[in-house]
């Protein structure tokens, strides 16, 4: 009964405090070996001290009890912030479309969207897909702009922005829930 799961909680807090300290402060080595996602490439986390090695850049952690996930995430938010909008730039000089307003957020069901008024924001995990996929998404939501439903027209107004559409929708079934 719930009533009953109470009461064990209660009498066990004791312990349920002291298994929550211990998985917080597990140590940081335990994550040496893990694989991440990063530009497309599966690469290996190693924890140094005070420090977490992606891809050959050492990443200082702001504290030794810093998860070494928030250091990773932290890092990779902040390029994504910078490199996502200037390539989406790029993009939209290519096909001389209007400059939209960009912005780069933590969306937990979405790689990007575009609102009404033709603003886009991305998911900063698009950092950790091949640069392929990313600009996939990026011209889908720039795709948006012109035809906001995922109507038929839509799906021709992707494949004349992106021919490799397809592509990039297999890699994201097969290796989006991977990413951070």
């Amino acid at each position: 009964t719930h009533e009953g799961g109470l009461a064990f909680a209660e009498r066990q807090q004791a312990w349920i405090l002291r298994e929550w300290q211990r998985l917080e402060h597990r140590p940081a080595a335990r994550d040496t070996g893990t694989e991440i996602w990063y530009r497309g490439e599966r690469v290996r986390l190693a924890v140094s001290g005070s420090e977490v090695v992606l891809a050959g850049l050492r990443l200082k952690r702001p504290q030794v009890d810093t998860g070494i996930r928030q250091t990773v995430e932290k890092y990779l938010r902040e390029i994504a912030e910078v490199e996502l909008p200037a390539r989406l730039a790029v993009l939209v000089a290519e096909r001389r479309l209007s400059t939209p307003r960009v912005t780069v957020r933590n969306q937990r069901s979405r790689w990007g969207s575009c609102s009404t008024r033709g603003s886009i924001a991305l998911n900063w995990r698009v950092i950790q897909m091949p640069p392929s996929v990313a600009d996939y998404i990026m011209r889908h939501e720039l795709a948006h702009r012109r035809q906001p439903k995922h109507s038929p027209s839509f799906v021709g107004e992707v494949e004349s922005l992106c021919p490799t559409w397809k592509d990039s929708e297999r890699w994201l079934r097969k290796n989006g829930k991977e990413l951070l």
